[in-house]
């Protein structure tokens, strides 16, 4: 019964956007559209195409799948600007910078549930055990999601860099978890194909995106330009790079680049002496060692599923980017 009340509600629902808006509800969503409206990388969309060649989901359902993963995903971008007091996003003042940290909150928190609305649009009334089943999916990893990225934040504001392991297991939840939720939406509307288990090719992509993100944020002038100078020096995070060259002179007893990261600064000698710091410890190479492993992991996994073209298409064109960097790897850009 309270199943079949939700269906009912959900029915009822307006539009999210479009002519129909008041303006009050406009006015709502202006942080999130803020974002929304600017164009990404257009990764999740092509990585719901390239898992539909195996699933082969109705174009109608895949849509949909494709709008509550782009509401969830721009959501927490805009909350993790927050978390992380960025400036730049898609290369435009961040949401909270325009509309202030309440409004942008609330914002990307009733997109949240917004998308959950649209999960409970994908089903029938009287369609109990599927709908559970995706809801249990959707519910379980949206917390690994703000599972990893709490601990992604508790590790910087504690000040202690976490080891390889502890990262990759932080990454797991905070990336890998919405490419599993993801998968698990178009699974079950799926005709075939079903029996795949996806389980380790996702988990090494959501490790793949987020550390091929972190290079990229510290060793690409193209990626400086969309969002800024060596971003997570600023923000003080822990990336892999950065892990990778302070576990290296902690072990020198040398606590130059700690200092400089727990300072978040602006500076652009510091942060162009934290890239010098950073590549005597070898760790852009490291890190470009790992992403190729990962790569070399996915492949491998497409290949026990049967091949995918498409799939493998995309992930090369994400490797691309390591190779435009391979020559700079020993001495990144700097400013």
């Amino acid at each position: 019964l309270k199943l079949q009340f939700l269906y009912l509600i959900a029915a009822d629902l307006p539009p999210v956007r479009g002519s129909l808006l008041t303006m009050s509800e406009a006015e709502l969503l202006a942080p999130f559209n803020h974002i929304a409206d600017q164009q990404g990388k257009g990764f999740r969309s092509a990585m719901i195409d390239s898992f539909n060649c195996w699933l082969k989901v109705p174009e109608a359902k895949t849509d949909k799948v494709k709008s509550i993963v782009n509401k969830l995903h721009t959501s927490s971008l805009v909350i993790d600007d927050i978390e992380d007091n960025s400036q730049l996003r898609r290369g435009v003042p961040v949401s909270h910078s325009i509309f202030g940290i309440a409004a942008t909150l609330n914002s990307a928190n009733y997109v949240y549930f917004l998308a959950m609305e649209e999960v409970i649009g994908l089903f029938d009334a009287g369609d109990d055990s599927r709908f559970r089943t995706v809801l249990t999916a959707v519910t379980n990893e949206m917390c690994n999601l703000h599972r990893g990225q709490g601990r992604d934040i508790l590790f910087r504001d504690r000040g202690v860099p976490p080891t390889e392991v502890e990262y990759l297991s932080m990454v797991r939840d905070k990336t890998g978890g919405l490419f599993r939720l993801t998968v698990a939406l178009l699974r079950e509307f799926s005709p075939e194909n079903r029996h795949l288990d996806f389980g380790s090719l996702l988990n090494s992509m959501g490790a793949y995106f987020q550390i091929l993100d972190d290079y990229l944020n510290l060793a690409s002038t193209s990626y400086h330009k969309s969002k800024t100078f060596c971003e997570d020096i600023t923000e003080g995070k822990y990336s892999y790079v950065i892990c990778h060259s302070l576990n290296a002179w902690k072990e020198r007893g040398d606590e130059r680049l700690h200092k400089i990261i727990r300072k978040c600064t602006d500076s652009l000698e510091l942060k162009n002496y934290a890239i010098q710091l950073m590549t005597e410890t070898d760790s852009f190479n490291h890190t470009l060692t790992a992403l190729n492993t990962l790569y070399a992991e996915m492949v491998a996994d497409i290949e026990k599923l049967g091949g995918n073209p498409a799939l493998q298409a995309l992930l090369t064109k994400l490797h691309s980017q390591t190779k435009k960097k391979q020559e700079e790897a020993e001495k990144p850009m700097m400013f």
